[in-house]
């Protein structure tokens, strides 16, 4: 949460309570988004990303994303293997999920 709020305040160049300079783009936070869950390898993550009044993407949790990287690229692989898409479930339900 914390890396996610020093890039908003990286991207605006300005602390969360501090005004925009005069001759600067006029950008003003405008909350969180609602709570979603992270899939990493050791588990599930709740993060709320910080949001703009006009369009912003974060450069580490892209929009919509629900898993990380490391876990999409291990689908293929383990497809490849020979684990069908029927198996994904449980065999990761032990190693990935918290539930």
């Amino acid at each position: 949460m914390k890396l996610l709020e020093g890039e908003i305040t990286d991207y605006l160049g300005r602390l969360r309570y501090e005004h925009h300079e005069p001759d600067a783009d006029k950008q003003y936070r405008n909350g969180y988004s609602k709570e979603r869950h992270l899939t990493v390898g050791s588990g599930s993550i709740p993060i709320q990303v910080p949001r703009l009044r006009q369009p912003y993407e974060s450069q580490i949790v892209k929009r919509y994303q629900r898993y990380s990287e490391h876990i999409g690229q291990l689908f293929p692989q383990l497809y490849l293997h020979g684990l069908s898409t029927g198996d994904f479930h449980p065999a990761f339900s032990s190693l990935v999920f918290c539930a």
